[in-house]
């Protein structure tokens, strides 16, 4: 089971990706999910958790008066010509009441708020008794008194307590354009300091509110801040919001699948986002629920990078004796071919190493297709050059027990390939029909040793025999520097095993 699901943007790894990927899910079942469908199934208990609310949001968010009514006057303020004007959003009192009833509506369900008592008429809303009328009329937002050197400030809020602030934005069915200054990252309710200093967007309301004592000279900075962004939702923790690490989700996409799974997309969301997320767990005065997901994901990285230095540690002996067994093999001495510069069992443990980050820069680069390294999603790509195939070919031929696949070069010249791909680049300069000349005369970038031309380990097959050949017709030998080493499938093979159990792709 997974929490790694689209809808969710853990920016800068606020949880370690490993662990966001593979071990949160576990983690929440376990934890705030398990007591929620606990209570669920608890007929003494009467209130509805908040994976039940934010499953009737959809029937609100869906509907013409909610994100259609958004959507639509965002598009007209996005081709109106005035630009910053806005006077479709922004500028429209309804617009900015109907937003900020709607984010009353998610923080309701997300248990900031409590939920309106249930209606006695049988002809209630047939999504969920707990949805709030259509507002015609909204409550103001909720005030909040900052003090921040040495003067007191008023913000603005969609609601703040137990060191959480809520502040309204616009909205966004797009996670990245939540911070969108010019967009849905901009206030509802902009502060304004003093007449040279004022906050317009909730990213830099965010900041300045984490170097700010609530309440007076005397309180605490928020812990976290929630910007409420219409069809997104952005958690901004004190301790890591200035590395650019946070967490979003995005309601729009995650109410029109409707995923109400017990463990689901809107579980998920429910419990990342929730309250009671963020204060401390049932039976625990002091640690937060959400500081034990961060502590475990902390673990489970170190846990994570101790396996990948074991498993490179192995992958090393396994090449490095390879290369001094078929030194051996071609009666060859590591001092013939050692450079005067560097040590033999140095450099040859260097280039191994190089070889097998490599193979780890390929599958990070292949799990990150939007990183534009790789273009791992196209079909030719996958079929005929990916580590993919080639992790494939390992996983179905694990022994390798052929003669031919054990001795042969498939694997490594398919990596030699791509990895000059990369470094070379997969056209040469001035083939396309639409590449501009360069005014001045282009040098070649330089070589890096070790990416293209040194491909894996010092030594070479080729100067082994070369110098073996040497000896025995009594020419001087001499230190040899061809940097072409070939490494068997077997080898190389088992290189990539252990590459890819220890980094989890």
């Amino acid at each position: 089971m997974s929490a790694d699901f689209d809808s969710l943007t853990n920016r800068g790894e606020y949880l370690s990706a490993h662990y966001f990927a593979d071990q949160l899910a576990v983690d929440l079942r376990k934890g705030i999910l398990g007591l929620w469908t606990t209570r669920e199934t608890d007929e003494h208990y009467e209130m509805p958790t908040p994976r039940k609310l934010v499953r009737e949001l959809r029937g609100t968010y869906l509907s013409e008066t909610c994100r259609e009514y958004f959507a639509d006057l965002v598009d007209k303020d996005a081709d109106d010509e005035r630009g910053d004007v806005r006077l479709h959003t922004y500028g429209n009192p309804d617009w900015v009441k109907r937003l900020a009833s709607w984010h009353q509506d998610v923080l309701t369900a997300l248990g900031y708020l409590d939920p309106p008592a249930e209606p006695d008429d049988a002809d209630g809303p047939a999504d969920g008794i707990y949805q709030q009328i259509e507002p015609t009329a909204p409550e103001p937002p909720v005030e909040l008194a900052v003090h921040r050197a040495g003067r007191d400030h008023i913000v603005h809020t969609a609601w703040h307590g137990d060191g959480i602030v809520a502040l309204d934005c616009g909205w966004t069915a797009v996670n990245d354009g939540a911070l969108d200054a010019d967009g849905a990252g901009r206030l509802l309710y902009p502060l304004r300091v003093n007449a040279s200093e004022s906050y317009e967007t909730g990213a830099a309301l965010a900041t300045w509110l984490f170097q700010s004592e609530l309440g007076g000279p005397s309180g605490e900075p928020p812990r976290f801040v929630l910007l409420l962004c219409g069809g997104v939702i952005v958690l901004a923790d004190r301790n890591s919001w200035g590395e650019g690490r946070y967490l979003a989700a995005n309601l729009d996409a995650a109410l029109e699948r409707n995923d109400r799974k017990q463990t689901g997309e809107l579980a998920t969301i429910a419990a990342l986002f929730s309250r009671e997320m963020l204060l401390p767990a049932e039976g625990d005065a002091g640690a937060l629920w959400i500081d034990e997901l961060l502590k475990k994901s902390t673990d489970n990285a170190v846990g994570v990078s101790g396996e990948l230095r074991e498993g490179l540690q192995r992958s090393v002996e396994v090449i490095a004796n390879e290369v001094l067994a078929r030194l051996t093999q071609a009666e060859v001495e590591p001092w013939e071919v050692e450079d005067t510069a560097l040590p033999f069992a140095r450099e040859l443990t260097r280039e191994s190493l190089r070889y097998l980050y490599r193979i780890l820069f390929l599958l990070y680069a292949e799990a990150r297709p939007e990183l534009g390294i790789l273009p791992a999603d196209d079909g030719s790509y996958e079929a005929g050059y990916s580590v993919a195939r080639l992790r494939e070919l390992v996983a179905r031929d694990e022994q390798l027990v052929e003669e031919e696949a054990k001795q042969g070069f498939h694997l490594f010249e398919s990596l030699d390939v791509l990895c000059r791909q990369i470094n070379d680049g997969h056209r040469p300069y001035g083939t396309e029909p639409d590449t501009p000349k360069p005014t001045t005369t282009r040098r070649p970038p330089p070589r890096r040793p070790g990416v293209a031309a040194k491909t894996a380990v010092c030594a070479s097959s080729r100067c082994a025999a070369s110098c073996s050949n040497r000896r025995r017709s009594g020419s001087s030998v001499g230190p040899c520097h061809t940097p072409a080493w070939r490494i068997v499938d077997s080898i190389c093979g088992c290189a990539m095993r252990l590459c890819t159990r220890c980094c989890g792709c």
